[in-house]
C-alpha cells in the first residue's frame, strides 16, 4: 500500500451527488470516533496510559464505557441493580505502540489488574518510527505500509494507540526533526488519518503538555506539546489535568477541548489506582465551550495570570470608570501584561466609553452607570480624600434617588 492509496485514487473532481452518505461511527460515544484521529494531552503521570489501558481492557471484554448511566431497577425489588458488565457487542481488539513502558513488568500487570482479555490486546514492539523505513526480511518497507499490513492481521481491531506520537515522528525534546529531510508532522498525521478511515479504526495519539502555557488559560489547545498540527488534524482533543475541585489532588480531570464531529461532551473525572486500575467518578462535569470564559476551576486559580488580572481589574473599577491608559500603567506595575489585562476585561465583560473632550477612553464594569468625572471633579475628589477641603462640586455626592429625580 502506497501513501497515495490511503486516500482516494480518484483524480477527477467528484460531485457530492455521487458521494453516498454514511453514518458516523463512534468507538466511545462523542469522545473517540472510529475512522479518525483523536489526541490525549497531559503531563507525565497524568494518567494518559492508564486511561487508554482501561479503555482497551473494556473493549476486550465488551464492558461499558463512562459516563455510566444509572443502573436500571431490579424487576423484583424495584431497587437499582449492580452495574456489572453490560454487553456492547463482540469484544474489540486494540493495538498498542508504547515504547516507554515495558511489556512484561508494566503493561501486562496493569492489564491483568483491569481484567482484560489478553487475546484481544496486541503490542508492536519492533515498530519505532512513522518516518524511517522498516526492514522486513531484508527489504525496506515504508512505515505506514508496514502498519497497514499489521492492522489487517488483527481481527476485530478497533483501536490503535500511539503513545507518545512525538517518539514515532522522530522528534527530540526540542521538537526539532532529527533529520531535516523527513516529512512534516502534518503530512504524516494526514496519512495516519487516511489509514484510520481505510480500516474504520480509531487512532488515539498522546502527547505531553508544554512546561510553560502559551496563554493565560491552563486549558488550551496550544498546551499540547509539538506542532499545532496535532490538535488541528485530530477530530477530538482531550486534556488531562488535576481535578482541583476535588479534595483528593490525585483525581484527574479528563476534559474534552475540541470535537469537530458532535457536541462537546461533558468532562469526566477518574482516580488512577496504584496497580493501574481506574476508578471513574459517577457524575460528569459540564464545562463551557472554548468560545466562552473558562470556569473558576481552570482559569481563575489564584496563581494564574488571568486570575490575578481579573482580581486587579475588578478592584480597580469598583469605584467607577477609570482611564484606560492609567489602568494599563497600573497593570504593568503589577507585572500584568497588556494582553492578559485585555483578556481580563473580556472575561468581566467590561464596557469602554470615550471621553471626547479629553480624547481618551475609559473602562467600566458592566452595568456601571456612573458617569465619567470631569477634570475638576477628579481633582476635587482627590483633595477630599486627602482631607484638605470640602468638595467644590457637592452635587457629585448626590444620591441615586436625587439623580433619578433630576433625569425626570
Amino acid at each position: 500500500m502506497s501513501t497515495a492509496q490511503i486516500w482516494s485514487t480518484e483524480s477527477r473532481p467528484l460531485s457530492f451527488s455521487n458521494i453516498p452518505a454514511k453514518p458516523l461511527n463512534w468507538l466511545w460515544q462523542n469522545y473517540i470516533p472510529r475512522g479518525k484521529l483523536s489526541l490525549f494531552a497531559g503531563d507525565p503521570g497524568s494518567g494518559k496510559t492508564s486511561l487508554l489501558l482501561d479503555l482497551a481492557a473494556r473493549l476486550s471484554t465488551a464492558d461499558r464505557l463512562p459516563p455510566f448511566p444509572p443502573a436500571p431497577p431490579s424487576p423484583t425489588t424495584n431497587t437499582p441493580s449492580s452495574p456489572g458488565i453490560e454487553s456492547l457487542g463482540p469484544p474489540l481488539a486494540t493495538l498498542l505502540l508504547s515504547p516507554e513502558d515495558n511489556a512484561s513488568d508494566t503493561l501486562r500487570p496493569r492489564l491483568e489488574s483491569l481484567h482484560a482479555d489478553m487475546a484481544h490486546i496486541h503490542l508492536l514492539p519492533a515498530f519505532h518510527s512513522l518516518v524511517a523505513p522498516v526492514l522486513i526480511d531484508g527489504v525496506e518497507v515504508q512505515p505506514l505500509q508496514h502498519l497497514d499490513s499489521i492492522i489487517q492481521q488483527i481481527p476485530n481491531l478497533a483501536l490503535l494507540v500511539i503513545d507518545p506520537i512525538t517518539y514515532y515522528l522522530g522528534l527530540t525534546d526540542r521538537l526539532a526533526p532529527i533529520n531535516p529531510a523527513i516529512p512534516s508532522p502534518r503530512s504524516i498525521l494526514h496519512n495516519l488519518a487516511g489509514l484510520a478511515a481505510l480500516h474504520n479504526i480509531a487512532i488515539v495519539l498522546t502527547t505531553r503538555l508544554t512546561k510553560k502555557c502559551p496563554t493565560a488559560d491552563p486549558v488550551s489547545l496550544h498546551r499540547a506539546l509539538g506542532s499545532l498540527a496535532f490538535a488541528s488534524v485530530a477530530r477530538t482533543v482531550h486534556l488531562l489535568l488535576p481535578n482541583t475541585d476535588l479534595t483528593d489532588p490525585q483525581h484527574i480531570l479528563f476534559a474534552p477541548l475540541k470535537n469537530n464531529l458532535a457536541e462537546l461532551p461533558p468532562a469526566l473525572s477518574f482516580f488512577p489506582g496504584s496497580h493501574g486500575q481506574i476508578e471513574w467518578d459517577p457524575d460528569p462535569i459540564f464545562l463551557p465551550t472554548l468560545d466562552r470564559p473558562l470556569p473558576p476551576r481552570a482559569a481563575l486559580r489564584d496563581e494564574s495570570a488571568l486570575g490575578e488580572a481579573v482580581k486587579f481589574l475588578r478592584l480597580a473599577l469598583a469605584d467607577g470608570p477609570v482611564k484606560a491608559t492609567s489602568l494599563q500603567q497600573q497593570a504593568e506595575e503589577n507585572l500584568i501584561s497588556l494582553g492578559t489585562l485585555r483578556r481580563a476585561k473580556e472575561f468581566l465583560d467590561c464596557d469602554s466609553k470615550r471621553d471626547r473632550a479629553r480624547d481618551c477612553w475609559y473602562w467600566l464594569l458592566k452595568g456601571d452607570r456612573r458617569r465619567i468625572l470631569t477634570v475638576m471633579e477628579q481633582a476635587d475628589n482627590h483633595l477630599r480624600i486627602l482631607g484638605n477641603r470640602e468638595p467644590i462640586f457637592p452635587e457629585v455626592e448626590e444620591t441615586e434617588e436625587l439623580t433619578k429625580k433630576k433625569r425626570k
